[in-house]
């Protein structure tokens, strides 16, 4: 038997003299507790008895009530319940305690103990008897209402004529007054609950859920349906399936009703939160301010553009959820590129009902990213009423639904942000498999595993994929130590815990201007920039552009550090999409982002923007760096393949986007509190640009938050942003990127086009005839080296990369630039070979190994036990006959020339 104790008094609880001890516990025992369970003393000594039984599940209340102490103390004895075998310590008070002396009384029963009304909840009382010490309340002094252990699904009741505190406490007296009152609705009507009628202890949340037992709930639009799920054993899908809504961070602040109302918004965004809503038949209720409501569907209030009404200006209130009773199952599905923030390229929520066994009584099935709303495959769920859930059933079902997904099955409306833009056949076949594979865990949960085949078993487990570990191993040479010995990170710890300071961190000076950047969303000619609506929001302070550079006696060029400008200038077109046009300063970042919106900028006739590869191909914007690298005379081997490899690069994505706090220093000179990995380049820059000595510019930094080479540059265009507007403005700077326009601005890990010719010798490469195509953006800085023939040795070899300019912003180094991008080409080629000559990839690798690498190689085999855990994978392999686990080893050589890179330690 297990006590759950839901509620329970503070330990210690302060008392006063004057003021009686009134002490609750709320309990709840997962089985049916015998008559006669006692509360006690640690000393054995019964303070009193529950005559009756009580039912299992049954939440019911004690409560005690205690003279007033004569002096203020704090009360802190323990308490023992028991029931037959069954014991365990609650944390409650009874004693009470005055510096180190205690005085111990006991709690005299009560002669008229009271059961709560209503059905779910029962509350007793023990207080101070009337006659002497009696050891326990007898069952004749005590009414025994009927008790009722099952509710209908609507029976929506609220318990009334509870015993409460008679009076608000002191502490929400002074809130609200004596008048206080609760109100919500339950059945959609309203229900008010005066002062003293409430348990000033629990929540209205509380009282609902433990006390009422309901078969559903409503929860209010600030509500956590994550922490909600959690309290209903049915609703673990929909718990599982939340912590797959965008990331944690994101979670802590966002609701679920301004989720549904990117939805509304966003025709083609396929919201899991709604999703799931509809999935379980879920209602949402819209509140007017007038307080009048509406009930509505999910999917209507998706469908109707009426919704919410604007005249009446209504807002989501609440929505209504009708837990899953124990004939239900439900299940939930997202597929998508990343375990999190991101959206799905199909999800599916899928809730069956039976009628005792295996016979489906209804379904409701939901699929979204099929069209503009979450679909409901009402026909499949026609097919599938009043029949068992065996492999013909699921197998008939599915092509059902194939036939009903075609029908309805939509493009994107938008091109940005491409929410829609999976292969429709693809969505297609992987929603009629979701169904499939809910269906066999549906019947599984009905019948047991033993009901399934092997075959369909492999389809329907879900994998549990263990936590990832990692150890390391150091080598100390004590002759040299402490040096080469290792030791923690001695900013770890601050970093870990959140105590690390940041440039957004510095204390700011007063008279700080809060900055926001304005970008370009064309390449043309820029006409006219007009700021008359921006200067109008209060707060907003100035707005700075192009011209203001020359007035403050700045160059407007960042080259060499940077090929761009600060601004873009009204002689010449936009460099690329995102460039600086002008910044907002304001008071506030409120104003600035509030003004930024409000700048209108006209351009000229557009030229056409070239963004991909292809494009840039076609209009010839091809340039070489270091032209053709050949390695080893030409040789030939007998067998030839051809192939390539395509990547979308990849955005940089460090905790703290690009920031700069400019301000001047007593000497007249200016100070860049930067986010930079290159401080003596813009220390450098920046007096150039400015026209400043160097010795007039101080750059400094506390730390980075996060860089991977996207602060060894692109720092250059927010340092001379901010340089002009404290001169022209004579006050401080800070300009704090957003990931939105940081995303935009700025370049990171340059996208590519990877093709090859070689030959072989039954998996030994002979030559290699490779060519890389990379988009780096606005200009060759963005430039890497991204072919290379990694740690294999390839007798003859010919390399070729070449850049392609596009109207991108200029990509730029990320962690190991051009090298990763080369061993990823070349892992390609490897799988391709093994592929063709039907050999374990690792075989062909180790045959192509350079020499050097060959002891590394399989000493590391060794260290991880390859060979075992290959035959368990194998093992596994051929028992799954869906469910599948590889195993991929990966070699890499990275040269580091010592004369090229100097870094700095720091000891202490």
């Amino acid at each position: 038997m297990a006590l759950e104790v839901i509620s329970a008094p503070s330990n210690p609880l302060p008392c006063r003299p004057g003021e009686a001890l009134v002490l609750r516990w709320q309990l709840r025992f997962s089985e049916d507790l015998a008559p006669g369970a006692q509360l006690q003393l640690r000393n054995g000594q019964a303070v009193a008895v529950i005559p009756d039984a009580v039912p299992a599940r049954c939440c019911f209340e004690l409560g005690l009530h205690v003279d007033a102490p004569s002096f203020e103390a704090n009360a802190v004895q323990r308490f023992v319940f028991t029931a037959g075998e069954f014991s365990r310590d609650l944390d409650v008070v009874l004693a009470i305690r005055r510096d180190a002396e205690i005085e111990e009384r006991r709690a005299e029963p009560h002669p008229d103990l009271g059961i709560i009304p209503g059905n779910h909840t029962r509350r007793i009382y023990f207080g101070k008897a009337h006659g002497a010490q009696a050891e326990a309340t007898s069952n004749a002094s005590i009414h025994l209402p009927e008790i009722v252990t099952q509710r209908s699904q609507d029976d929506w009741a609220l318990v009334d004529q509870t015993r409460l505190f008679p009076e608000l406490p002191p502490s929400l007296k002074e809130r609200f007054g004596n008048e206080a009152s609760l109100r919500f609705w339950v059945n959609g009507k309203e229900k008010v609950v005066l002062s003293g009628q409430f348990p000033v202890t629990m929540n209205l949340a509380e009282f609902l859920r433990y006390h009422l037992g309901l078969t559903g709930t409503k929860i209010g639009c600030g509500e956590e349906l994550e922490t909600i799920s959690k309290e209903k054993v049915q609703l673990a899908a929909v718990v599982k399936h939340l912590k797959l809504v965008a990331h944690p961070q994101v979670r802590d602040v966002a609701s679920w009703a301004g989720n549904v109302m990117i939805a509304k918004t966003h025709p083609d965004f396929p919201s899991d939160i709604c999703l799931l809503l509809s999935t379980l038949g879920a209602k949402l209720t819209l509140m007017n301010a007038s307080k009048k409501t509406e009930v509505v569907e999910i999917i209507s209030f998706l469908s109707d553009s009426s919704l919410p009404r604007q005249d009446q200006a209504q807002i989501i209130h609440s929505v209504t959820i009708p837990f899953p009773g124990p004939d239900n199952f439900l299940d939930t599905f997202k597929v998508m590129r990343r375990h999190m923030n991101t959206h799905a390229e199909v999800n599916a929520g899928f809730l069956f009902q039976f009628n005792g066994g295996a016979e489906v009584a209804s379904t409701r099935l939901v699929i979204g990213n099929i069209e503009h709303k979450p679909f409901v495959a009402t026909e499949t769920s026609k097919a599938l009423l009043g029949k068992s859930l065996d492999s013909a059933t699921i197998s008939a079902a599915s092509k059902v639904l194939e036939q009903e997904l075609k029908a309805h099955l939509m493009e994107p409306t938008v091109p940005e942000p491409p929410f829609v833009v999976v292969d429709p056949q693809y969505r297609l076949s992987l929603a009629t498999q979701l169904f499939v594979k809910a269906a066999l865990r549906a019947r599984m949960n009905r019948l047991g595993s033993q009901a399934l085949s092997a075959d369909e078993r492999s389809a329907a487990e879900e994998p549990q994929r263990p936590a990832s570990c990692g150890a390391q191993h150091f080598t100390v040479d004590h002759s040299t130590a402490p040096v080469g010995q290792p030791m923690e990170k001695f900013q770890g710890l601050d970093q870990a815990c959140g105590t690390a300071q940041f440039v957004a961190d510095t204390p700011l000076l007063p008279r700080t201007l809060f900055a926001v950047p304005i970008l370009a969303e064309r390449v043309a000619l820029l006409q006219r920039i007009d700021a008359a609506d921006c200067l109008e929001v209060t707060g907003v302070h100035s707005f700075i552009s192009a011209a203001d550079v020359k007035d403050v006696g700045a160059s407007n060029d960042l080259k060499t550090t940077y090929p761009g400008k600060i601004f873009a200038d009204a002689a010449e077109k936009t460099s690329h999409l995102g460039q600086f046009i002008g910044l907002v300063l304001a008071e506030s970042f409120e104003a600035a982002r509030s003004g930024a919106r409000l700048v209108h900028v006209d351009y000229e006739e557009s030229s056409e923007v070239t963004t991909t590869i292809d494009a840039a191909v076609q209009r010839g914007a091809v340039k070489e760096r270091h032209g053709l690298l050949s390695v080893g005379a030409k040789v030939t081997g007998s067998q030839t393949l051809q192939g390539r490899l395509v990547s979308s690069g990849q955005k940089h994505l460090y905790l703290e986007t690009q920031t700069t706090y400019a301000y001047h220093d007593c000497n007249g000179g200016l100070v860049f509190n930067t986010a930079c990995q290159t401080l003596d380049w813009a220390q450098t820059q920046m007096a150039k640009t400015l026209n400043m000595p160097k010795s007039k510019i101080t750059v400094q930094n506390q730390r980075l938050g996060g860089a991977y080479g996207g602060k060894a540059m692109l720092f250059a265009p927010v340092c001379g942003a901010c340089g002009v507007a404290v001169l022209k403005s004579k006050r401080p700077v800070l300009l704090q990127m957003d990931r939105t326009l940081d995303f935009r601005a700025f370049g990171g890990r340059a996208p590519f086009d990877a093709s090859w010719d070689l030959s072989h010798e039954n998996g030994k490469i002979v030559s290699l005839k490779q060519e890389v195509l990379q988009n780096v953006g606005t200009d060759m800085l963005g430039f890497s080296q991204a072919s290379s023939v990694n740690c294999y040795n390839i007798p003859h070899a010919q390399l070729h990369c070449k850049g392609v300019i596009t109207n991108l912003p200029v990509n730029t180094w990320m962690r190991a630039p051009g090298d990763f991008e080369g061993a990823f080409i070349m892992e390609a080629i490897m799988e391709q070979v093994a592929r063709a000559v039907g050999r374990d990839p690792v075989e062909v690798q180790e045959l192509n190994l350079a020499e050097g690498m060959q002891k590394a190689w399989q000493r590391l085999k060794a260290k991880v036990a390859y060979e075992e855990t290959r035959k368990a994978v194998k093992d596994f392999n051929s028992q799954s006959r869906y469910r599948k686990k590889g195993l991929y080893c990966m070699g890499s050589r990275y040269q580091l020339e010592p004369n090229t890179f100097m870094e700095k330690c720091f000891l202490r």
